[in-house]
């Protein structure tokens, strides 16, 4: 007989005294007293430190706030951003349109796309500019703004329209 059948063999004749087995059995009775299974359990993967955990989907999202907040964030500022297409100067998100199109600027690739992007913001600030006029609505700051905003768009489309040339 060799070593691993000798260890096996001793261990199967380790065995509780009667003693032990009633004082073992005397403790699982006294924990299983003290801590309770409650009976709205459905299974043993529900039971995590003493509390039932909800199991439906509603409920799994609620315990998990931050995800669902940065969903509603972003529905919120889209439709925000959306809903401040059609503004005009003097509106009061007329700065949202204004950074959602700086923003799109900026992710332009090519200088190609960039400057007729440019060029149609420009020609955006004109259409302000005339619907404004036709409404009697054009005021000094209003008139400022669409200038400055002109202006910004218009200077890049100079400089750099000699990059491409125009499809015809």
């Amino acid at each position: 007989m060799n070593y691993f059948d000798h260890f096996i063999n001793s261990i199967k004749r380790i065995a509780l005294t009667n003693d032990e087995r009633e004082k073992a059995r005397r403790r699982l009775l006294e924990f299983m007293e003290f801590r309770p299974i409650r009976e709205s359990a459905s299974s043993p993967r529900e039971i995590y430190a003493g509390r039932v955990i909800p199991t439906s989907i509603f409920n799994q999202f609620m315990l998990k706030p931050i995800p669902i907040m940065l969903i509603a964030g972003l529905l919120l500022s889209g439709g925000v951003a959306f809903g401040a297409q059609d503004t005009l100067p003097g509106d009061a998100l007329y700065p949202i349109k204004i950074a959602g199109e700086s923003i799109h600027a900026n992710l332009m690739v090519s200088s190609e796309t960039g400057t007729r992007y440019e060029a149609d913001l420009a020609g955006k600030r004109l259409l302000e500019a005339e619907k404004l006029a036709s409404q009697g609505k054009l005021k000094a700051d209003a008139q400022a703004t669409i200038e400055a905003n002109f202006k910004k768009h218009a200077d890049p489309w100079c400089c750099l329209r000699r990059n491409f040339e125009w499809p015809r």
